[in-house]
């Protein structure tokens, strides 16, 4: 768990650091639809970490995980893609969306029966 936890943190690093080169690096550079990417990748490599340390905090370590492995593939098909240009790697993003999805339909499954 603490290493999940740690993964979590460490994205969380990333994502900062990626926000702040996209808006001062990266800006010149890329276009508004790649900056809106950028943006969108940054945004769930923010909040879903965050999410996943408190769904640890309540002991949902498995459902955690899996959200991790979904923000990874999510995130690092759109980053790829804007490092790369190449398309293919994009097929990831919607793998990643849909373990995110079932990490917090399982999270919701495993509060509920504790009620």
């Amino acid at each position: 768990m603490n290493r999940t936890a740690a993964i979590f943190c460490v994205l969380i690093a990333a994502a900062v650091a990626l926000g702040a080169f996209g808006q001062h690096g990266l800006k010149a550079v890329l276009t508004a639809t790649q900056l809106g990417t950028l943006d969108t990748a940054v945004t769930y490599l923010t909040v879903q970490p965050i999410a996943g340390l408190v769904a640890l905090r309540y002991g949902l370590v498995r459902p955690a995980r899996l959200l991790l492995v979904g923000v990874v593939l999510f995130t690092g098909a759109l980053l790829a893609y804007l490092g790369t240009g190449w398309v293919a790697v994009t097929f990831a993003a919607p793998v990643g969306g849909l373990l995110m999805i079932l990490a917090w339909l399982w999270s919701a499954w495993a509060l509920w029966r504790r009620v």
